[in-house]
């Protein structure tokens, strides 16, 4: 399998909503809140940052995609990882990885400081993202799902300010 990673394109939009679709409900499956929550945070003023928005692509369809979007630490600007999302057919393939690292890498190489992510430990344990609790970060979700990857050392501790998006998604507004 050859899948390239690389920043997602105007064009690529309706198969980034399929492909999110699929990961989350399945393939073939109407749009779901996940579809639209990527479709919100696009539009969302300061949130969306198109260089974190990377698709991956093999033999010219679209089989996953990742985005980190804007939010702050106390005063400080920080990345929410969500979603990562691969395609059925592509998932334990090494896809997620690819995604995960890639968007880390490039947060990195802008000089970022910290990334949030809610999602599994033990994928995300593997990019050295620890319980956000244990580096001094609060905010709406707790729990050891709930992580952070500091990119720095002076990556900021406080209280996490998500977007409004985020909170849409979970009312089930979206």
């Amino acid at each position: 399998m050859s899948v390239q990673v690389r920043p997602e394109g105007p064009e690529d939009e309706g198969a980034v909503a399929a492909v999110v679709t699929a990961a989350f409900t399945g393939a073939g499956a109407e749009p779901g809140p996940e579809a639209a929550f990527v479709h919100e945070l696009r539009l969302e003023p300061g949130a969306y940052l198109a260089r974190y928005s990377l698709v991956a692509v093999e033999d010219g369809v679209v089989v996953g995609h990742v985005l980190a979007s804007r939010i702050h630490v106390g005063q400080a600007p920080a990345l929410a990882l969500a979603p990562v999302s691969v395609a059925p057919t592509h998932q334990r393939s090494g896809v997620g990885r690819q995604l995960v690292e890639r968007v880390l890498a490039e947060a990195t190489v802008a000089g970022e400081t910290l990334v949030l992510v809610l999602g599994d430990p033990a994928f995300y344990g593997r990019f050295r993202f620890e319980p956000a609790s244990e580096v001094g970060i609060t905010g709406p979700y707790a729990g050891a799902e709930f992580m952070a990857r500091r990119l720095a050392a002076d990556a900021p501790v406080g209280e996490a300010v998500y977007s409004p998006v985020f909170g849409r998604l979970e009312a089930g507004r979206l």
